[in-house]
């Protein structure tokens, strides 16, 4: 983010960035990595299933914490924890989860906040976008 100044004034909720799309170019590619990066201390990038395109470079060059196939119970519990605030990192099942498939963690450190943010980075893709956030719900009630 190039127009920031100073600290945030309180901590942001966690959010779970997932690309459904194709990648971006030129000045929406520019955009969405400033987006990333601004959500690098409270956001996940989260990716499911073999994607042609794979997010997760985008994600790692913004320095968000990753984690892939959510889509798995692996995947799913991956993310919990990274939203419960465990060490930050890239973590999954495929070959670019250079930290394992999941971070190290004890139960009594994990805190899940009740709150959840979803942004959903796509154009002309509502059918997709919808479903990717009720896969989210469905794994993730709010209760």
């Amino acid at each position: 983010m190039q127009e920031r100044e100073g600290p945030a004034a309180l901590a942001a909720d966690p959010v779970v960035v997932v690309r459904s799309a194709e990648p971006k170019q030129g000045l929406k590619e520019m955009f969405l990595a400033c987006v990333y990066s601004g959500l690098a201390r409270s956001g996940v990038g989260a990716e499911a299933g073999e994607p042609v395109v794979s997010a997760i470079p985008a994600f790692a060059q913004a320095g968000l914490s990753m984690v892939d196939s959510v889509d798995t119970a692996a995947g799913r519990h991956g993310l919990a924890l990274l939203l419960g605030g465990v060490e930050p990192g890239n973590y999954g099942l495929h070959a670019q989860a250079g930290n394992g498939i999941l971070p190290p963690y004890s139960v009594a450190a994990v805190q899940v906040s009740d709150r959840l943010s979803v942004l959903v980075a796509a154009r002309d893709e509502e059918g997709r976008i919808g479903a990717t956030v009720t896969t989210l719900r469905a794994h993730f009630p709010i209760r």
